[in-house]
């Protein structure tokens, strides 16, 4: 509960996975029975089912950005070493 309350851990990429299925069926059943034409039908069911894999892609995208920038500051911060400041000659960096 502590992780869900300090935003350490995300919820979202998992919601976007279900939230992709659902949205895959209603496009299936948009294709089917949604009025379209033959050619209307069959672009829908192609079509629509990569648009929405894009889209949910690039917002998961979004979130391993964020991860591996956090991977990245953990890996400096534990890099940083401490700097004696009584000593004559500067640090090497």
């Amino acid at each position: 509960m502590g992780e869900y309350l300090s935003f350490r851990k995300h919820y979202t990429p998992g919601i976007i996975h279900v939230l992709f299925w659902v949205l895959l069926f209603a496009n299936t059943m948009e294709a089917f029975f949604g009025g379209h034409d033959f050619w209307g039908a069959v672009f829908t069911l192609f079509v629509g089912p990569v648009l929405l894999r894009v889209i949910c892609e690039l917002i998961l995208i979004l979130f391993e950005i964020n991860e591996s920038l956090l991977a990245i500051r953990d890996e400096r911060a534990a890099a940083i070493t401490v700097v004696d400041v009584t000593s004559s000659t500067p640090p090497v960096v």
